[in-house]
């Protein structure tokens, strides 16, 4: 299970980090697209996923 948590927090660190260097609030699609770069290969789906969680958590909030 620590396994799963390392991926899940690795893919929500990557999506805060494109966030962060995002002057604009960003959707799931435009975060999939900056991801490719890195090498991070997510679906628009998975990251709307992890939005959401995180937007529960407090780390992020729904703009739009």
């Amino acid at each position: 299970m620590n396994e799963t948590n390392d991926k899940i927090e690795k893919k929500r660190l990557a999506i805060l980090s494109v966030l962060k260097d995002s002057p604009q609030p960003l959707g799931s699609l435009a975060i999939t697209e900056r991801l490719i770069p890195m090498h991070i290969d997510m679906s628009e789906r998975t990251v709307r996923f992890h939005l959401q969680a995180m937007d529960t958590d407090g780390l992020t909030e729904c703009i739009g």
